[in-house]
């Protein structure tokens, strides 16, 4: 298996080629790929250049229909964090996508699968750090209503991922209002799949 990581700021792109069988697979010198992990998408362009017999119109996701766009030698992929196979998971403190170039098989017009060969599997992986925020802020009220005179407001934000753009060292977090109710629900449901 070969690994690389990249490390700007708090962006963690992993890349990996990893042969399903023992059967000697094409690889692909990283220089020949980009990944980059995108507020709301991953972008993975690769250039097949070097594997000639490899054509990219031949790659696809997890999800058969998830196809590239294709320029000369190169796949441009457009890879959404909901959608194509991609999954979601929590290490710590970060969101964790991932999916998988793969060329194996596909679906032919009378729904079998056929395999290619060479065959192509490219595990790629965005992690995004994960924060939350809860701020509590209490006023004084002037709604006529208010027979107390004060109201009580909660505001919670969250900001989930940060995102380091590779191009930029500033970063502005990417910020969501969001309820009590779903803040509780989502740091149980956190609790519960790092317990599983």
């Amino acid at each position: 298996m070969y690994y690389r990581q990249v490390l700007p700021q708090h962006l963690i792109l992993l890349f990996f080629f990893c042969p399903r069988s023992s059967k000697s697979l094409p690889t692909l010198d990283n220089n020949r790929i980009t990944l980059q992990c995108l507020e709301n998408y991953m972008l993975l362009k690769m250039d097949l250049q070097d594997l000639p017999k490899i054509e990219p119109t031949s790659l696809h996701l997890r999800h058969f229909s998830c196809r590239p766009q294709v320029i000369n030698t190169s796949a441009l992929f457009r890879v959404p964090f909901r959608g194509c196979g991609t999954t979601l998971g929590i290490e710590l403190d970060h969101i964790v996508y991932q999916n998988v170039v793969d060329n194996s098989q596909e679906m032919n017009g009378s729904r079998m699968a056929v395999r290619h060969a060479p065959e192509l599997y490219y595990p790629f992986v965005c992690r995004y750090r994960q924060k939350y925020i809860v701020t509590l802020k209490e006023g004084r009220g002037t709604d006529q209503n208010n027979k107390t005179g004060r109201e009580n407001r909660n505001q919670t934000t969250k900001d989930i991922p940060e995102v380091v753009s590779n191009s930029s060292s500033n970063t502005s977090p990417w910020m969501h209002n969001v309820t009590w109710l779903t803040i509780i629900f989502e740091l149980m449901w956190t609790l519960l799949r790092i317990v599983h």
